[in-house]
């Protein structure tokens, strides 16, 4: 199977693409609706998630999911 040519290897890419902005869109929502996190850190991911989608939603999901309940649990 090429995937750089039209028919087939177009529908996985597109998908990909598609699948990729949707769980961006998804973290982006979510970072925002944490209230355990201070704006700047919400702005920093965001943008990370934004500029640079696919890595920004493999740092999120191994760094950042938890980083708000780690502050609450110091107070």
């Amino acid at each position: 199977m090429n995937l750089l040519t039209p028919g087939l290897g177009l529908l996985v890419w597109t998908s990909f693409i598609i699948v990729s902005l949707l769980i961006g869109l998804f973290l982006v929502f979510k970072i925002w609706n944490k209230k355990d996190i201070d704006q700047t850190t919400k702005l920093l991911w965001t943008l990370l998630i934004i500029f640079a989608p696919f890595l920004g939603i493999i740092l999120f999901l191994i760094f950042g999911r938890n980083q708000g309940s780690e502050i609450t649990k110091k107070q």
